[in-house]
């Protein structure tokens, strides 16, 4: 990871306060769209979107924007754990 980024994706501020939680993912992300830059659509690889209060953003970090932005998460950001019985 360079420059708190994987495969380009950063690890946003708002993202840090999930780590060690427990999550399911919700479903896999194939593809975002650049709403920033407006430079396009761009494939999405190993990235999921988690359920819950790990789905969006809270945009404390972003001037309290508001927008509640889905948070794309790296697979290699999360561990797996077993199912519960």
């Amino acid at each position: 990871m360079k420059h708190g980024e994987l495969d380009g994706l950063p690890f946003m501020p708002e993202m840090a306060r999930h780590c060690g939680q427990q999550f399911t993912v919700a479903s896999v992300a194939h593809k975002v769209c650049d709403t920033v830059n407006r430079s396009g659509m761009y494939k999405m690889k190993d990235a999921v979107h988690l359920t819950g209060a790990g789905s969006r953003c809270d945009s404390s970090a972003h001037d309290n924007c508001q927008a509640a932005c889905l948070l794309y998460w790296k697979t290699a950001w999360l561990k797996r754990v077993d199912a519960r019985p």
